[in-house]
C-alpha cells in the first residue's frame, strides 16, 4: 500500500475529529462510527 503525506495544515473535517476514533467497514452499507476518546 502507498500512502502519501503533506505538510499543511489539516483539513477542516479532519480537525473536527481531533480527540475522536473513526471506524470505517469499507463496504456497500458499511458502517462509519465516530466516537470520543477516552481521557486519563
Amino acid at each position: 500500500m502507498e500512502a502519501d503525506a503533506a505538510d499543511t495544515t489539516p483539513l477542516v473535517g479532519m480537525r473536527l475529529l481531533d480527540g475522536h476514533s473513526l471506524y470505517v467497514e469499507v463496504e456497500d452499507g458499511g458502517r462509519v462510527i465516530i466516537e470520543p476518546r477516552a481521557t486519563g
